[in-house]
């Protein structure tokens, strides 16, 4: 294995989208929504329809087929009571998993999402709750999947660790279709033709056949040799996509631990039956080139160990961005959300050193040194 590439190159969604994929949730969620199950639980969710339990058994072969996973409910009640949208799935994620506010059933302790509709579930069971608040996401997640019990088993979940087990493999089963629906997408597409034409235009002549690839996506495009192409959160062929929340304030004793992305990489590392090695990230590179990554928080672990195993402050490496402008109109916009993003992402980079004042020296010491990049490709 060689220890040294020219180039490393980031890719996240914005790469399969330009290649003419609808690989965002966004593009999922609008496929699912023509579903009956989807209709039929948004009228739920509306109160244009009364009987969940009604719902749940017309579908339960859907349900028993593994079509429909509870995740999918959660965020149908948390986009039609709020204003953040569907495809922001890991943050909503991430807040549920770590956020804590005050019970109105218990007024002295505080409840993540996840926890207060487990409390609230213990309620239903045993009376003392009969009707949905509608206008309370954690009464509507616990109002749906008692009636959810009354047909399926869970006896089983017992306490915090078994019912965590249980929301796992609920998020297992939205990881699955969505896989089927990528697989979906992209057979009998042209997919690795327009992803080589793009691949040309982020990385210069001199350097391609020297450039290995980090991707965000569940995709895989046959751009680079193989080996030096690797999948951060798993391939949609392989059936080991991870979706979930970053590590970043999360102790490892806590039940949410389950839930981070490095667990779950952990976890499928130790299932596969060979060892699986990262060839992507070589000993030393002389660019690292962002594109289509939306440079959010659920990421910013895997970007920091990046810096860190390259020692971004000490080196020479340029680190490039790369963006196109899909909208003219909205040509400041965009330019204006890249450098926000650009500068949260090193601004919190920073604050993971030792000495505080070099931290916050960072960013400005890459725009002095040239090495910080912002580049627009047509």
């Amino acid at each position: 294995m060689p220890d040294h590439a020219n180039t490393l190159l980031i890719i996240g969604n914005g790469f399969d989208l330009e290649c003419g994929l609808p690989t965002s949730f966004e593009e999922f969620n609008k496929k699912r929504k023509k579903t009956q199950i989807y209709i039929d639980l948004i009228e739920f969710v509306k109160g244009t329809q009364k009987d969940l339990n009604k719902i749940l058994n017309t579908h339960k072969n859907l349900i028993v087929q593994k079509g429909f996973s509870i995740f999918e409910f959660y965020l149908i009640a948390k986009n039609l009571s709020g204003k953040e949208k569907w495809f922001q799935i890991e943050k909503f994620l991430y807040n549920s998993f770590t956020i804590k506010r005050f019970s109105d059933i218990v007024a002295t302790t505080k409840f993540t999402l996840w926890e207060k509709v487990f409390d609230s579930l213990g309620h239903y069971k045993k009376g003392f709750m009969i009707n949905v608040d509608r206008n309370d996401l954690s009464s509507i997640l616990a109002f749906y999947i008692y009636n959810y019990s009354k047909i399926f088993d869970l006896t089983y979940i017992k306490d915090n660790k078994t019912w965590n087990q249980f929301l796992l493999s609920e998020l297992n089963i939205f990881e699955n279709l969505y896989c089927a629906y990528l697989k979906e997408s992209i057979d009998n597409t042209d997919y690795n033709i327009k992803a080589n034409d793009l691949f040309e235009k982020l990385v210069p002549e001199k350097f391609r056949m020297n450039t290995n690839i980090l991707s965000f996506n569940y995709t895989y495009a046959d751009i680079v040799e193989k080996d030096f192409y690797d999948n951060v959160h798993g391939k949609y062929f392989n059936s080991d996509v991870i979706i979930g929340i970053d590590i970043k304030d999360i102790n490892q004793e806590t039940n949410e631990y389950i839930f981070t992305k490095t667990y779950r990489k952990v976890r499928n590392l130790i299932a596969k039956t060979s060892k699986i090695e990262s060839k992507a990230i070589v000993d030393s590179v002389e660019q690292i080139i962002f594109y289509g990554h939306s440079l959010n928080e659920q990421d910013y672990s895997y970007f920091q160990s990046i810096f860190d195993y390259y020692d971004i402050y000490h080196s020479n490496i340029k680190i490039i961005f790369k963006y196109k402008i899909f909208d003219q109109d909205k040509e400041k916009e965009i330019i204006d959300y890249l450098t926000d993003s650009i500068y949260l992402l090193f601004e919190s980079y920073g604050k993971t050193f030792d000495n505080i004042k070099i931290g916050k020296n960072l960013f400005y010491k890459l725009i002095n040194e040239q090495r910080l990049v912002l580049d627009r490709i047509y």
